[in-house]
């Protein structure tokens, strides 16, 4: 199993914008959603694709900023 940080975390929840209940996607992330935001706090990328799959079902998902530009694979 991978990790990835929390950051990247809550900045997909943030980039979905309000359309999106924050606090219920960072605690399916299993974060605390009015803690300071850690870089060191990891979640791991499990929970970060369900996050994604859950906000893409929620939103357009060609609206979320992932980008791929510079992946050799």
């Amino acid at each position: 199993m991978g990790y990835v940080t929390s950051l990247f975390v809550r900045k997909m929840v943030a980039a979905a914008g309000p359309r999106v209940d924050a606090t219920a996607l960072l605690s399916l992330a299993g974060l605390v959603p009015n803690e300071p935001w850690d870089p060191k706090v990891m979640v791991p990328d499990t929970r970060y694709y369900d996050l994604i799959e859950t906000i893409a079902a929620q939103i357009d998902a060609t609206e979320l900023p992932i980008n791929t530009k510079g992946c050799d694979h």
